[in-house]
C-alpha cells in the first residue's frame, strides 16, 4: 500500500492506545478464501487502513493487486463508509520465472524459488481452460490445476485453490454462462512458507442461443 502524502509515521502506542476497543470488520467478504485461514486478518488490515487514511487524508492509495482480496475488501469499506479515496489497483510485478514478487520469497530456497514457478504457470492455463470453455465445472478446473502443480512440485502443499467473482468472492457455479470478473486465486505451501497468488481477467459467456 502506497498513501500519496507526507506524514510523521505514527507509533504502535498512537495507533493502538491504552484500552483500543474499536475495529472495522467487513463481514462475509474477510471470511472467503484467506480468511477461512487467517481469522482476523482482515479486520486487522480493514481498521489500520481506514486510521491511516483517516490521519493522512490522501486523494489516492495504491495497492497491489497480488493481494486480490485485501483489494476487494478496501473496496467495499470505502464504498460502505462513504471515503473520498482513489483506490488505483498495480498490476502483480513478477520474477523472470512468473513467480510473484514478495519478502517472502527470500525465505524459499533456490529449488523452491524454480519450483515456485508453476503458481503463475498454473494459474495462467486455469485462465486459459475458462477462457475457452475447455472444461465441464469449476471443480474439474481446480483438480486440473492441482495436477500440475503436485507434477511440477511433488514437495509442496497446496492449502486452496478457488474460483471466484471479484466483487463478493463467492464461488462461481456455472461458469460457462458466467459473464464478467473471474478471480482465480490460491495459496501454496513450500517448505514452511507460505505463498499466495492470482489472476484476475475477463470473461464473456459461452453459451450460444
Amino acid at each position: 500500500m502506497i498513501l500519496i502524502n507526507t506524514l510523521e509515521i505514527p507509533s504502535t502506542d498512537e495507533m493502538y492506545p491504552k484500552n483500543y476497543k474499536t475495529y472495522i470488520s467487513v463481514n462475509d467478504l474477510s471470511d472467503r478464501l484467506e480468511g477461512r485461514h487467517r481469522p482476523g486478518h482482515f479486520t486487522g488490515v480493514a481498521t489500520i487502513v481506514l486510521k491511516l487514511f483517516n490521519l493522512v487524508k490522501p486523494h489516492r492509495a495504491y495497492f497491489g493487486q497480488k493481494d486480490a482480496q485485501q483489494v476487494v475488501i478496501i473496496k467495499k469499506m470505502l464504498n460502505d463508509l462513504n471515503i473520498n479515496v482513489n483506490l488505483r489497483i498495480c498490476d502483480t510485478i513478477r520474477e523472470e520465472n512468473g513467480l510473484a514478487k514478495s519478502s517472502r520469497n527470500s525465505y524459499l530456497s533456490d529449488s523452491q524459488k524454480t519450483e515456485a514457478a508453476v503458481l503463475y504457470e498454473a494459474l495462467t492455463e486455469g485462465k486459459r481452460i475458462i477462457s475457452e470453455g475447455d472444461f465441464k465445472t469449476a471443480k474439474e478446473i481446480i483438480n486440473n490445476l492441482k495436477s500440475l502443480i503436485e507434477a511440477k512440485s511433488p514437495d509442496s502443499s497446496i492449502q486452496y485453490i478457488a474460483v471466484t467473482d471479484n466483487t463478493e468472492l463467492k464461488k462461481i457455479r456455472n461458469l460457462k454462462e458466467y459473464e464478467g470478473e473471474v478471480l482465480l486465486s490460491l495459496a501454496v505451501y513450500f517448505g514452511k512458507t507460505r505463498l499466495i497468488d492470482n489472476i484476475l481477467f475477463e470473461k464473456t459467456s459461452l453459451v450460444k442461443g
